[in-house]
């Protein structure tokens, strides 16, 4: 079991975004033993960045009609946890 989660939150709104995220991700899974836990926030899925990140990625999507990323909702909505067996007290 890793101790180590890494969490990003990401709104692909311009192909250099998903560039970066697909190195992040890439350079993440590659060089460190942690859990990675990506979730997109989008109007709709289109399934472009899941099926472009690496297996070790765990994926969630977030619908989010909003065109500003209120980053502080989802980390405080802990919707990014639902994967994780940490839960903060």
């Amino acid at each position: 079991m890793n101790s180590l989660g890494i969490y990003l939150i990401v709104k692909l709104d311009t192909l250099e975004r998903l560039e970066n995220t697909l190195a992040i991700t890439e350079y993440l899974a590659t060089n460190f033993k942690a859990n990675i836990y990506l979730c997109e926030i989008a109007p709709y899925q289109n399934g472009i960045l899941e099926n472009l990140l690496p297996g070790k990625v765990k994926y969630t999507f977030c619908k989010d009609e909003d065109p500003i990323l209120h980053r502080t909702h989802y980390i405080n909505s802990r919707r990014l946890l639902g994967q994780s067996s940490y839960r903060p007290s």
